[in-house]
């Protein structure tokens, strides 16, 4: 494969705390893939999670994609979606679409400032996404 493709499986078990007959470990299988262009990379995600909160046959899905593009040696732009939807409903005041999106500047070394705006919309018939206007600051050291 070529060092600009990245792939990533990966599993995930949490056991079960309590031994009653509702209760089960939970599983969540990832299959991953992302592509680094010299300018841009993007990727999707797609995860399932069976026995989910360890109740037996709970199931979940999340398929996620994102992207991130390099205007100039100083500023970025990134932008995400994620999908998340319980079989037969079952955690359907959980289930919903969310996205993000915005610009980053880096501000000297270590340290980023950003400017995005994330959005949810549950899964309800007839639900209104939540729109939120955040500014983020990162500082490493």
């Amino acid at each position: 494969m070529s060092d600009r493709i990245a792939l990533r499986l990966h599993q995930d078990i949490t056991p079960r705390s309590m031994y009653g007959d509702s209760d089960a470990s939970q599983h969540i299988n990832t299959l991953a893939i992302a592509y680094n262009g010299s300018s841009f990379s993007l990727g999707a995600e797609k995860s399932k999670m069976m026995n989910a909160g360890n109740i037996l046959d709970n199931k979940k899905d999340l398929l996620s994609f994102f992207v991130n593009y390099t205007l100039s040696e100083k500023y970025s732009f990134f932008g995400r979606y994620d999908n998340l939807a319980s079989e037969e409903d079952w955690n359907l005041k959980n289930d919903g679409d969310y996205t993000v999106f915005g610009i980053a500047k880096k501000m000297g070394k270590g340290v980023k400032l950003s400017v995005n705006i994330q959005s949810w919309a549950d899964a309800a018939d007839g639900s209104e996404s939540e729109n939120t206007l955040y500014l983020n600051l990162e500082y490493k050291f």
